[in-house]
């Protein structure tokens, strides 16, 4: 699943030598990383979850954006990663870059090879980063999400979702589990 082409690599580089290439990938501690390819249930769940975030948005009327996978999250000087889903509140999207500047909610689905990396690494990664309030890890065989909320710099609450509602505040916006799951398969 890994290919490390190039190694001890700055974000910056990363992302000036990784523009437009083939496939996905991620930079972890220097190293490029290729991601794996999808099953068409995941490609649903992150364009369900993508959708439910969008509606919501724009019902809310947050002026956030959401973003699909494609755009990078910064985590430190040499590390980049890449989520399904990301959402952007309060600062306007630089539409030539390739980062977002400051998200406020990324979303992972997980994949048979990505459930412990999105549920540790990614866990410590996306909150070392201030402006991210939420992370949603969607599991796509229990049918169950990990929503993870900063509820202050230093604590992260955690709760698991199988019905019902996921709140997110800030910035108040809200999507309901069938929204994720719905039309998906098992």
């Amino acid at each position: 699943m890994a290919t490390r082409p190039k190694s001890d690599l700055t974000v910056e580089d990363y992302l000036k030598h990784y523009e437009g290439a083939k496939g996905r990938y991620e930079l972890v501690d220097g190293q490029v990383v290729k991601m794996a390819a999808e099953t068409n249930r995941h490609a649903m769940l992150k364009g369900n979850v993508y959708f439910a975030l969008r509606q919501a948005v724009q019902k809310s009327k947050t002026g956030c954006i959401v973003m699909p996978d494609g755009a990078t999250v910064r985590i430190s000087a040499n590390t980049a990663r890449e989520p399904d889903v990301a959402v952007q509140c309060g600062t306007p999207i630089d539409p030539k870059s390739l980062l977002l500047s400051s998200p406020t909610i990324v979303v992972e689905v997980v994949s048979p090879s990505s459930g412990r990396i999105d549920s540790d690494h990614k866990l410590a990664e996306y909150f070392s980063v201030p402006s991210i309030m939420h992370y949603l890890i969607v599991w796509p065989d229990k049918r169950y999400c990990y929503h993870h909320k900063r509820i202050d710099n230093d604590k992260v609450l955690t709760t698991i979702v199988r019905s019902g509602m996921i709140e997110f505040d800030p910035p108040n916006i809200t999507i309901s589990i069938e929204d994720i799951f719905g039309g998906a398969g098992r």
